[in-house]
């Protein structure tokens, strides 16, 4: 079990060892930068974070028939994302890159969840480590998951959740990997029509 807990955790760190520098950037990147400007780009990135579920649901199946439970705020995760999105790009009068901010637009991400209950009927804690997968729109992210761990009784694996997402690139400068990018920014700090 603490493999599992542990892979996702270094895969993240290693992600974010692994991001683009402002100087990478400005040298590799076929964008155009302006000096003294803020520029805004569409472009396609890795991008990682962490993920609070508002509301799960989980499955039960019992002599009624099937019904739903909703927790909210139980668990705590965290992810990898691949997707669509706006990089915004501020340069000095140098035109050396002073900042840069990811925001995603929609984007597919892989991830985990991790709750401790101690609500089981004996008194013990009931820890629970699920895989997730879904989809990102802004930092929203709407998924499915697998529970491995200790269920409750005739409680399905399966499960969906809604979350908010904290992207990592927000906290720490440059823990994003942009790939793919267009050369000229759709939106520009010189531009007479903002």
């Amino acid at each position: 079990m603490k493999k599992l807990i542990l892979i996702p955790i270094f895969a993240l760190l290693g992600l974010t060892v692994h991001a683009q520098t402002d100087a990478d950037f400005a040298e590799n990147f076929p964008v155009n930068l302006y000096p003294g400007t803020t520029n805004e780009y569409k472009v396609t990135a890795w991008n990682t974070s962490f993920t609070i579920p508002t509301i799960r649901v989980n499955f039960h199946e019992n002599a009624r028939g099937n019904e739903a439970k909703v927790a909210a705020f139980n668990s705590v995760g965290a992810g990898v994302s691949l997707g669509a999105g706006r990089l915004i790009v501020t340069t000095d009068t140098n035109n050396r890159v002073v900042s840069k901010k990811f925001k995603n637009s929609f984007s597919g991400q892989v991830g985990f969840l991790f709750s401790v209950s101690n609500n089981t009927p004996d008194g013990s804690s009931n820890s629970v480590f699920a895989p997730v997968i879904g989809i990102n729109v802004l930092n929203f992210n709407f998924s499915v998951g697998r529970e491995f761990g200790s269920l409750a009784p005739e409680q399905k694996k399966n499960f969906i959740a809604i979350s908010y997402n904290l992207p990592i690139s927000s906290i720490i400068p440059n823990s994003f990997y942009i790939f793919r990018s267009n050369e000229k920014p759709i939106k520009n700090s010189l531009d007479k029509n903002d």
